[in-house]
């Protein structure tokens, strides 16, 4: 028996075998390398990214309180401005400046007088409704009421209605009664 070929097939065999094992171990190993490559590379990229991300908060915080300092310092300067413009001094100094001491006294005695007069014709009118009979009083209310009312429109923001053929400008029968 010639066992040559038979031999020759094993060897070759074995060859093909053992190559196969290499081939397959450089791709596992290749593999292997890849993944432990991705996972070194991830953790430094995360590492580099975390160190950066603390200098950029840092960067940013730092950056928040200057802001607020200035801010801080704006609202002092303002302050400060505002205490010195809104003393009772200088309003005194301020309202000294455009209304004198004539033009106050003026403008008082006006406001007296008008008390005054508003009081001599209360008394007045006191004294002659006395001597009114009491329908002559119901008249002079219900116009004086109607005087009332036509000043209160206009100062209220209505409009006039026009002239009426029972009645005077502005004047409406629903809006007297």
């Amino acid at each position: 028996m010639d066992y040559q070929p038979v031999l020759v097939v094993l060897v070759g065999m074995t060859t093909a075998t053992i190559t196969g094992i290499f081939v397959f171990m450089t791709f596992r190993i290749d593999r292997g390398t890849k993944l432990k490559a991705e996972e070194i590379a991830g953790k430094a990229a995360k590492e580099k990214l975390t160190e950066d991300f603390s200098a950029e908060i840092e960067k940013l915080n730092k950056a928040e309180k200057a802001a607020r300092d200035t801010v801080c310092k704006v609202d002092k300067e303002i302050e400060k401005k505002l205490a010195t413009e809104t003393s009772p001094e200088k309003i005194r100094q301020k309202v000294a400046e455009h209304i004198t001491k004539e033009e106050l006294r003026e403008h008082v005695k006006a406001m007296l007088m008008i008390e005054v007069n508003v009081q001599a014709i209360a008394a007045s009118a006191k004294e002659q409704a006395k001597k009114l009979d009491p329908e002559t009083i119901s008249r002079i209310s219900k116009l004086l009421k109607e005087a009332a009312d036509a000043w209160a429109r206009p100062s209220e923001g209505e409009d006039r209605t026009g002239w009426h053929f029972f009645g005077g400008w502005g004047r409406s029968r629903r809006k007297s009664g």
